[in-house]
């Protein structure tokens, strides 16, 4: 999706950053399938750098991401991965190659044979927007690639959501349920949070703008809100229990909560499987998801003092490094060493 969005829009993109840069005191910054930022490098030779949210962007034979629909077991070969990889790519050609080519035209830029290698190839600055114990270093990275830490942002949130949640967490830490924003279609989801809290018998909070998705009774101890910053809510909730969207598990991480995943699509089944890998979580599949499956993992992942232990050391690793600073210094010297340069 990310580069099909990124083709959609790349022509207006391109020509703002046409007129708005000044020669040698510009460098654009943006996701790694933004395609314009790559035609500005390769166009008006201004430096570019590009930013990965999440760990399927640095795509590895020696790693290989879990996909929707494509979890290559952990003993693939590389050799077999990127057989796999390469063949996805095939695929994404099809769709892809077309319109890049259009615009490469318009520009006076030569045909490319393929966009997908085309945009990893003329990559020359990238940076990981999380921390290496996340996902650290492979041999077949790109050799631009750096990392630093996942970036703080919560949004806005109303005075009075957040007043209320913060004193519905001081009686009783409850676990939290978020399905994320882009998901418009999840009264299941909520149903089977709202059960499985009146299964433990703890207290919840469900936050979702859309009422809609709610069952129309909530049980005693469980209270709807239309959004409220993670990061005010989380140091005081019990669990959280989520999508798997990088924005919402670094900020689990950051406050040392465990977390319950139920992904649904794009880097969501990755970014599970890593959080388990670190101890920190759980996942459940969405067909699953149901209260009487969902009551026992919650009571796992709030019993385990290893589980504890390891939200915790995770929180403190997060406050080592300033993710935005660090990101900002990184850009910073690129447009340096293309100045001096």
């Amino acid at each position: 999706m990310g580069l099909r969005y990124g083709l959609g829009f790349m022509r207006e993109s391109y020509r703002r950053i046409e007129e708005l840069h000044s020669p040698g005191a510009t460098v654009v910054v943006g996701l790694r399938w933004v395609c314009s930022i790559i035609l500005a490098q390769e166009k008006l030779a201004i430096p570019a750098v590009t930013l990965a949210l999440n760990p399927i962007v640095f795509r590895s034979v020696y790693s290989p991401a879990k996909l929707p629909g494509l979890s290559l077991p952990e003993w693939t070969s590389p050799r077999a991965a990127d057989v796999v990889y390469r063949l996805i790519d095939l695929l994404w050609d099809q769709y892809l190659n077309r319109p890049a080519n259009a615009l490469r035209a318009e520009l006076g830029l030569a045909k490319v044979k393929s966009a997908v290698h085309w945009v990893r190839s003329a990559t020359r600055h990238i940076i990981g927007l999380w921390p290496e114990w996340f996902y650290g270093p492979q041999p077949d990275w790109p050799p631009g690639a750096a990392l630093t830490n996942f970036i703080d942002y919560d949004g806005v949130g109303s005075d009075q959501e957040t007043a209320t949640a913060l004193s519905l967490v001081r009686n009783e830490r409850p676990i939290v349920f978020t399905a994320g924003s882009a998901m418009v279609n999840q009264d299941d989801f909520f149903a089977a949070a709202a059960d499985s809290c009146r299964l433990l018998n703890r207290s919840g909070i469900l936050l979702t703008p859309y009422t809609e998705q709610l069952p129309r009774q909530l049980p005693p101890k469980v209270k709807h809100l239309a959004y409220v910053p993670l990061g005010k809510l989380l140091p005081s909730a019990a669990a959280i229990v989520h999508h798997g969207g990088i924005g919402t598990a670094a900020r689990a991480l950051k406050a040392g909560v465990p977390q319950l995943i139920m992904p649904w699509g794009w880097d969501q089944f990755d970014n599970a499987y890593r959080l388990e890998k670190l101890g920190v979580a759980k996942s459940i599949a969405r067909r699953k998801f149901k209260a009487a499956r969902i009551a026992p993992l919650l009571n796992e992942l709030l019993d385990s003092k290893t589980i504890a232990e390891r939200c915790r050391d995770c929180s403190e690793r997060l406050s080592e490094t300033d993710g935005l600073a660090r990101t900002c210094e990184l850009v910073e010297s690129v447009l340096e060493r293309s100045a001096a340069a």
